[in-house]
């Protein structure tokens, strides 16, 4: 059955047997004749045909864009008294398929497909059957193989239903490899922030100026207690200092000298300062193990390497869409 939808021609570049041009056709690409057994490759001797020779043959059809899998149909045409004890055999090899044979006299139609279901561009007949010249066959014996190249693969409505089903499949894989991807894009970003914020905070509260004022904070503690608690001047003007405003401030900037910490609760034993991880406690460590795992898994945390896997699960994604707009087409005819 043809499809309703024209596709670029399919030209019989190659075609040994013909030697014709090639012709336009529809999406199911062109026909060829293979002469097998017939006086132009048999001798014809007491009444019957000896010594067959069929020759080998290349064909390179053009393919075409196609959504849906293609196969090339070979029909045994047979006439006559082809009656024989010997099992002949011809083979068809092409790109991307393991050689198939064709029993052609007892199983006169064969349907070949490649794996990737994509169209035949070149495909090459040959005969490695040991018996081809020792059988002989009368006269009136004819054999030739039909061959209907890149024709679509669908018998009925239930083919076409199960083509778009697994189209629809794929396109859903596609498309969840494709938000995840964009999802790790905003997660390396948002890593990769992370990262910088933290280092800086902890360049921050670990820097020389840092370490000196908590030093400076512990070594004067006892000089603003008192100042706060035990001071209290009477100026020549009666004014009391501190006065109750100056002190609920010293309080304030006392407690909040707290802030600042231990040094020795930033520093190792050696004086070295403590990593960020080790600040935050067990517990926010175990976060940190757990993203550095994401990012081993992951292959890093760079936004341009997942921004270009992120391209590229969206081209896959464009790629399959369009894909079924074609194989919709192309099967129009089945739905």
């Amino acid at each position: 059955m043809l499809a309703a939808v024209a596709l670029p021609a399919c030209l019989g570049a190659g075609d040994s047997d013909t030697g014709g041009p090639g012709l336009a056709v529809l999406a199911t690409g062109f026909d060829t004749t293979k002469d097998l057994i017939s006086p132009a490759n048999c001798a014809l001797s007491v009444g019957r045909l000896r010594n067959c020779v069929f020759p080998s043959t290349h064909w390179t059809p053009t393919p075409f864009p196609t959504g849906v899998p293609l196969r090339t149909t070979v029909a045994a045409s047979v006439s006559g008294n082809c009656s024989t004890q010997f099992p002949l055999e011809v083979t068809f090899r092409a790109p991307d398929m393991p050689d198939t044979a064709m029993p052609f006299l007892s199983n006169r139609t064969l349907k070949l497909r490649r794996s990737s279901g994509q169209a035949f561009s070149d495909i090459n007949f040959i005969d490695l059957s040991p018996w081809t010249p020792t059988a002989s066959f009368d006269q009136t014996c004819r054999v030739a193989l039909q061959i209907a190249f890149n024709e679509i693969d669908v018998d009925s409505n239930n083919d076409a239903v199960a083509i778009l089903a697994r189209l629809d499949h794929e396109l859903a894989e596609k498309t969840r490899q494709r938000d995840r991807a964009e999802q790790l894009v905003e997660f390396a970003n948002a890593f990769a922030f992370i990262q910088e914020l933290l280092a800086a905070f902890h360049r921050e509260l670990t820097n020389d100026q840092m370490r000196d004022l908590r030093r400076l904070s512990i070594a004067n503690a006892n000089v603003m207690a008192d100042l706060i608690v035990g001071c209290d001047v009477v100026g020549p003007d009666g004014q009391h200092f501190p006065t109750e405003e100056q002190r609920q401030g010293l309080t304030d900037f006392f407690f909040a000298l707290g802030t600042l910490g231990d040094p020795t609760l930033w520093n190792h034993p050696d004086g070295s300062p403590i990593s960020i991880a080790e600040f935050l406690g067990p517990e926010q460590a175990q976060v940190f193990a757990t993203l550095d795992a994401i990012v081993k898994a992951t292959n890093g945390a760079n936004p341009a390497v997942y921004a270009a896997e992120a391209e590229a699960a969206s081209a896959a994604v464009a790629e399959v869409t369009t894909r079924i707009a074609l194989a919709r087409q192309q099967l129009v005819a089945w739905l």
